[in-house]
Protein backbone atom coordinates (compact mmCIF):
# COMPACT_ATOMS: atom_id res chain seq x y z
CA UNK A 1 0.00 0.00 0.00
CA UNK A 2 1.26 3.50 -0.88
CA UNK A 3 -0.57 6.82 1.16
CA UNK A 4 -2.25 7.02 -1.84
CA UNK A 5 -4.39 4.03 -0.67
CA UNK A 6 -5.10 5.36 2.98
CA UNK A 7 -8.14 7.23 2.80
CA UNK A 8 -10.67 5.61 0.09
CA UNK A 9 -13.88 6.32 0.15
CA UNK A 10 -17.98 6.25 -1.10
CA UNK A 11 -18.91 9.55 -1.42
CA UNK A 12 -21.32 8.96 -3.11
CA UNK A 13 -22.92 6.41 -0.80
CA UNK A 14 -22.36 9.27 2.11
CA UNK A 15 -24.61 11.52 0.41
CA UNK A 16 -27.06 8.60 -0.49
CA UNK A 17 -26.72 8.11 3.69
CA UNK A 18 -27.70 11.45 4.46
CA UNK A 19 -30.13 11.49 1.78
CA UNK A 20 -28.59 14.25 -0.58
CA UNK A 21 -28.49 14.24 -4.44
CA UNK A 22 -24.95 15.70 -6.02
CA UNK A 23 -27.08 18.55 -6.42
CA UNK A 24 -27.92 19.21 -3.14
CA UNK A 25 -24.21 19.08 -2.09
CA UNK A 26 -23.01 21.06 -4.64
CA UNK A 27 -25.89 23.92 -3.46
CA UNK A 28 -25.17 23.70 0.50
CA UNK A 29 -21.19 23.80 -0.41
CA UNK A 30 -22.14 27.11 -2.09
CA UNK A 31 -23.69 28.28 0.56
CA UNK A 32 -20.82 27.58 2.89
CA UNK A 33 -18.69 29.19 0.05
CA UNK A 34 -20.34 32.34 -0.37
CA UNK A 35 -20.52 32.65 3.98
CA UNK A 36 -16.92 32.19 4.62
CA UNK A 37 -16.59 35.02 1.58
CA UNK A 38 -18.55 37.41 3.81
CA UNK A 39 -16.15 36.66 6.95
CA UNK A 40 -13.53 39.42 6.36
CA UNK A 41 -11.89 37.33 10.01
CA UNK A 42 -11.31 34.10 8.06
CA UNK A 43 -7.95 33.83 6.92
CA UNK A 44 -8.63 31.00 3.49
CA UNK A 45 -11.64 29.46 1.81
CA UNK A 46 -11.36 25.94 2.54
CA UNK A 47 -11.58 23.02 0.27
CA UNK A 48 -14.76 21.92 -1.21
CA UNK A 49 -13.43 18.80 -0.05
CA UNK A 50 -13.07 20.31 3.63
CA UNK A 51 -16.83 21.79 3.62
CA UNK A 52 -18.30 18.62 2.40
CA UNK A 53 -16.12 16.45 5.22
CA UNK A 54 -17.60 19.18 8.17
CA UNK A 55 -21.08 19.05 6.27
CA UNK A 56 -20.86 15.54 6.73
CA UNK A 57 -19.97 15.20 10.76
CA UNK A 58 -22.54 17.44 11.30
CA UNK A 59 -25.31 15.95 9.18
CA UNK A 60 -25.52 18.18 7.31
CA UNK A 61 -26.57 21.43 8.81
CA UNK A 62 -25.04 24.05 7.27
CA UNK A 63 -25.85 26.40 10.30
CA UNK A 64 -24.02 23.94 12.45
CA UNK A 65 -20.89 23.39 9.97
CA UNK A 66 -20.44 27.42 9.33
CA UNK A 67 -19.45 27.59 13.33
CA UNK A 68 -17.63 24.24 13.16
CA UNK A 69 -15.23 25.50 10.01
CA UNK A 70 -14.74 29.24 12.13
CA UNK A 71 -13.93 27.58 15.07
CA UNK A 72 -11.63 25.35 13.19
CA UNK A 73 -9.85 28.50 12.49
CA UNK A 74 -9.95 30.44 15.40
CA UNK A 75 -9.40 27.54 17.98
CA UNK A 76 -5.58 27.21 16.81
CA UNK A 77 -3.90 30.41 19.57
CA UNK A 78 -6.67 29.70 22.14
CA UNK A 79 -4.42 26.19 23.03
CA UNK A 80 -1.23 27.12 22.20
CA UNK A 81 -0.19 23.79 24.11
CA UNK A 82 -1.10 21.42 21.14
CA UNK A 83 -1.21 23.75 18.03
CA UNK A 84 2.38 25.25 18.65
CA UNK A 85 3.55 21.32 18.36
CA UNK A 86 1.68 20.85 15.34
CA UNK A 87 4.51 22.20 12.63
CA UNK A 88 6.20 18.87 11.30
CA UNK A 89 9.54 20.62 11.11
CA UNK A 90 9.85 21.98 14.81
CA UNK A 91 12.02 18.86 16.38
CA UNK A 92 9.73 17.47 19.03
CA UNK A 93 7.84 16.44 15.87
CA UNK A 94 11.10 14.77 14.42
CA UNK A 95 10.74 11.24 15.86
CA UNK A 96 8.51 9.02 17.49
CA UNK A 97 5.86 10.40 19.68
CA UNK A 98 5.55 7.59 22.22
CA UNK A 99 1.25 7.20 20.80
CA UNK A 100 -0.08 5.70 17.39
CA UNK A 101 -2.82 7.09 15.64
CA UNK A 102 -3.57 6.13 12.26
CA UNK A 103 -7.17 5.25 10.46
CA UNK A 104 -7.96 2.28 8.76
CA UNK A 105 -8.49 2.25 5.12
CA UNK A 106 -11.39 0.29 4.78
CA UNK A 107 -14.67 2.14 6.33
CA UNK A 108 -17.62 0.14 8.16
CA UNK A 109 -20.46 -1.14 6.57
CA UNK A 110 -22.45 1.86 7.39
CA UNK A 111 -19.54 4.36 5.80
CA UNK A 112 -17.78 5.09 9.39
CA UNK A 113 -14.15 5.88 9.16
CA UNK A 114 -12.50 3.82 11.93
CA UNK A 115 -9.36 5.38 14.00
CA UNK A 116 -7.07 3.60 16.22
CA UNK A 117 -5.30 5.15 19.05
CA UNK A 118 -2.43 3.62 21.32
CA UNK A 119 -0.81 4.99 24.08
CA UNK A 120 3.02 3.70 24.87
CA UNK A 121 6.18 4.28 25.81
CA UNK A 122 7.39 6.00 29.02
CA UNK A 123 8.31 9.29 27.70
CA UNK A 124 4.47 10.07 26.35
CA UNK A 125 3.47 13.69 25.70
CA UNK A 126 -0.04 14.32 25.72
CA UNK A 127 0.08 17.43 23.90
CA UNK A 128 2.53 16.46 21.64
CA UNK A 129 0.34 13.31 20.71
CA UNK A 130 -2.52 15.42 20.34
CA UNK A 131 -0.97 17.49 18.12
CA UNK A 132 -0.17 14.50 15.68
CA UNK A 133 -3.68 13.15 15.87
CA UNK A 134 -4.90 17.09 15.09
CA UNK A 135 -2.37 16.90 12.03
CA UNK A 136 -3.69 13.55 11.21
CA UNK A 137 -7.29 14.90 10.89
CA UNK A 138 -5.91 17.60 8.68
CA UNK A 139 -5.11 15.18 5.94
CA UNK A 140 -8.61 13.54 6.34
CA UNK A 141 -10.28 17.42 5.95
CA UNK A 142 -9.33 17.42 2.48
CA UNK A 143 -8.97 14.18 0.90
CA UNK A 144 -11.58 12.30 3.43
CA UNK A 145 -15.44 11.65 3.19
CA UNK A 146 -17.40 9.81 6.12
CA UNK A 147 -20.74 9.44 7.40
CA UNK A 148 -19.05 9.79 11.05
CA UNK A 149 -16.10 8.83 12.74
CA UNK A 150 -15.48 5.85 15.21
CA UNK A 151 -12.65 5.69 17.51
CA UNK A 152 -11.17 3.21 19.05
CA UNK A 153 -8.85 3.39 22.15
CA UNK A 154 -6.15 0.42 22.83
CA UNK A 155 -5.14 0.56 26.38
CA UNK A 156 -3.34 -2.30 26.71
CA UNK A 157 0.16 -0.49 27.34
CA UNK A 158 -1.32 2.33 29.36
CA UNK A 159 0.19 2.55 32.85
CA UNK A 160 -0.01 5.17 35.95
CA UNK A 161 2.94 7.09 34.29
CA UNK A 162 0.43 8.05 31.06
CA UNK A 163 -2.69 8.46 33.23
CA UNK A 164 -0.21 11.36 35.70
CA UNK A 165 0.14 13.19 32.61
CA UNK A 166 -3.45 13.08 30.92
CA UNK A 167 -4.24 16.53 33.01
CA UNK A 168 -7.71 17.77 33.07
CA UNK A 169 -6.40 20.81 30.68
CA UNK A 170 -5.64 18.35 28.51
CA UNK A 171 -8.66 16.07 28.89
CA UNK A 172 -11.59 18.60 28.58
CA UNK A 173 -9.46 19.33 24.83
CA UNK A 174 -9.48 16.36 23.75
CA UNK A 175 -13.68 15.30 24.65
CA UNK A 176 -15.21 14.96 21.06
CA UNK A 177 -17.00 11.95 22.54
CA UNK A 178 -20.70 11.19 21.87
CA UNK A 179 -20.68 7.57 22.64
CA UNK A 180 -18.82 4.99 24.57
CA UNK A 181 -17.90 1.30 24.83
CA UNK A 182 -15.89 -0.55 26.99
CA UNK A 183 -15.22 -3.95 25.43
CA UNK A 184 -13.38 -6.45 27.52
CA UNK A 185 -12.64 -8.57 24.27
CA UNK A 186 -11.89 -8.43 20.73
CA UNK A 187 -14.93 -11.10 20.13
CA UNK A 188 -16.92 -8.07 21.54
CA UNK A 189 -15.21 -5.22 19.62
CA UNK A 190 -16.40 -7.45 16.53
CA UNK A 191 -19.84 -6.66 17.16
CA UNK A 192 -18.78 -2.72 16.52
CA UNK A 193 -16.62 -2.85 13.57
CA UNK A 194 -15.86 -5.65 11.55
CA UNK A 195 -13.15 -7.56 12.15
CA UNK A 196 -12.11 -7.99 8.38
CA UNK A 197 -11.49 -4.13 8.58
CA UNK A 198 -9.39 -4.49 11.61
CA UNK A 199 -5.17 -4.72 11.56
CA UNK A 200 -3.93 -8.29 11.70
CA UNK A 201 -3.06 -6.83 15.56
CA UNK A 202 -6.37 -7.15 16.43
CA UNK A 203 -7.25 -10.69 14.49
CA UNK A 204 -8.21 -8.84 11.20
CA UNK A 205 -7.15 -8.63 7.54
CA UNK A 206 -5.25 -5.06 7.18
CA UNK A 207 -2.07 -4.49 7.35
CA UNK A 208 -0.46 -3.87 11.05
CA UNK A 209 -1.06 -0.69 12.90
CA UNK A 210 2.81 -0.46 12.72
CA UNK A 211 2.59 -0.95 9.12
CA UNK A 212 -0.32 2.13 9.09
CA UNK A 213 1.93 4.00 11.31
CA UNK A 214 4.62 4.66 9.14
CA UNK A 215 2.93 5.02 6.10
CA UNK A 216 1.07 8.05 8.12
CA UNK A 217 4.24 9.71 9.15
CA UNK A 218 5.31 9.27 5.40
CA UNK A 219 1.87 10.82 4.49
CA UNK A 220 1.91 13.95 6.96
CA UNK A 221 5.30 14.55 5.59
CA UNK A 222 4.20 14.61 1.98
CA UNK A 223 2.00 17.13 2.92
CA UNK A 224 4.50 19.49 4.88
CA UNK A 225 3.64 23.04 2.88
CA UNK A 226 -0.07 22.82 4.22
CA UNK A 227 1.55 22.53 7.85
CA UNK A 228 3.74 25.47 6.98
CA UNK A 229 0.69 27.53 5.77
CA UNK A 230 -1.12 26.61 8.80
CA UNK A 231 1.20 27.46 11.16
CA UNK A 232 1.20 31.28 10.04
CA UNK A 233 -2.28 31.36 9.31
CA UNK A 234 -4.07 33.59 11.75
CA UNK A 235 -7.51 35.12 12.28
CA UNK A 236 -8.36 38.27 12.33
CA UNK A 237 -9.96 39.16 14.77
CA UNK A 238 -10.93 42.83 14.26
CA UNK A 239 -12.66 41.68 11.20
CA UNK A 240 -14.68 39.23 12.90
CA UNK A 241 -18.44 40.49 12.76
CA UNK A 242 -19.69 39.19 14.97
CA UNK A 243 -18.98 36.89 18.63
CA UNK A 244 -18.56 33.12 17.71
CA UNK A 245 -21.58 31.21 19.00
CA UNK A 246 -19.98 27.94 20.35
CA UNK A 247 -20.02 26.27 23.60
CA UNK A 248 -17.36 23.49 22.88
CA UNK A 249 -13.52 24.94 22.79
CA UNK A 250 -13.11 22.14 20.25
CA UNK A 251 -16.25 22.61 18.77
CA UNK A 252 -17.15 19.08 17.54
CA UNK A 253 -20.92 18.33 18.44
CA UNK A 254 -21.21 16.28 15.45
CA UNK A 255 -20.77 12.37 14.71
CA UNK A 256 -18.48 11.31 16.83
CA UNK A 257 -18.03 7.53 18.89
CA UNK A 258 -15.15 6.38 20.84
CA UNK A 259 -14.66 2.38 21.07
CA UNK A 260 -12.64 1.16 23.82
CA UNK A 261 -10.81 -2.13 23.79
CA UNK A 262 -8.87 -3.56 26.58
Amino acid sequence: MTTKGLLPNDRRGVRAAFGKSDKDVDGDIEIIRNWVKSQPHLPEMPSDNMIEFFLAINKFSVERTKQKLDMYYTIRPLIPEIYDHCNLRIPQMQGDNAGVFVSLPKQTKDLYRVYITKIRGEDFDIYQFLAHMINLMEIAFHHDIAQGLLFVVDHTDLNMSHVMKMTPSAIKRLTIVLEIHLHSSLEDLYEHVPREILPIDYGGEEISVKELNELWKKCLRENSERFDKLAKMKVNEELRPAPLDNDDILGYHGNFKKLDVD
